[in-house]
């Protein structure tokens, strides 16, 4: 199931569950001001003891790049970095920002608001993450579609892939997937999915996944 990256993995006891639904891409949150900061010696556990049964995402949002490449180099001294198995994700970048981490593979979270052709410039960026909601919510006007035909052209030239972040159980709009081809799906743990405080419902999550095996015709 290559087609989803779970984000705000923060337990290693639930990483068997999503390999047992398939699941191949996982994401870590490295915003310390988020619920979901998962801290490095967790991050450094999971890698060791997974090793590259998964890809791994890491989420920083508006971080300092010396921020970043401490995390990379604390894994690059226990011998645990692995570009190929790794990309970082980030969020509310500047251009310079974001040149100047061209050793790492990129990731970049962007809005109906961004200005993407510099970005579509630099090898380093593989992807776009755009959220679904946010085009829902505009889907009634000419602004979403206005940012699609933009998106369309610019990375049919590129050749950059497309992530959806999506949230659990929401209503897909199927015409989004008439406009792109997307490569990942991209959904968070979050308060919806768990039992408790930040205590994933395993059931519930298998579940989830399972429908959207089968709606997309995985497997």
């Amino acid at each position: 199931m290559d087609f989803i990256c779970i984000g705000n993995v923060f337990n290693p006891n639930d990483c068997d569950i999503l390999l047992e639904s398939g699941v191949e891409t996982i994401g870590f949150n490295c915003d310390p001001r988020d619920i979901y900061f998962t801290q490095f010696h967790v991050i450094k556990s999971i890698i060791e003891k997974y090793k590259k049964q998964f890809h791994y995402f890491f989420y920083f949002n508006n971080e300092q790049n010396f921020v970043i490449e401490n995390l990379f180099s604390r894994l690059a001294e226990s011998d645990l970095y692995d570009k190929e198995h790794m990309t970082l994700l980030v969020k509310n970048k500047d251009i310079s920002d974001l040149e100047a981490l061209s050793d790492y593979r990129v990731t970049i979270q962007v809005s109906m608001n961004s200005e993407v052709s510099e970005l579509m410039k630099m090898d380093h960026i593989e992807s776009f993450l755009i959220d679904h909601d946010e085009l829902k919510d505009e889907s009634t006007n000419n602004r979403m579609f206005s940012f699609l035909e933009r998106m369309t052209q610019q990375m049919s030239v590129s050749k950059k892939k497309l992530m959806l972040k999506i949230y659990w159980g929401s209503d897909l709009m199927e015409s989004l997937f008439d406009f792109f081809e997307i490569d990942k799906l991209y959904m968070m743990i979050d308060q919806s999915i768990e039992k408790d405080v930040k205590k994933v419902d395993q059931q519930l999550i298998q579940e989830y996944l399972m429908n959207y095996k089968i709606l997309f015709h995985q497997g």
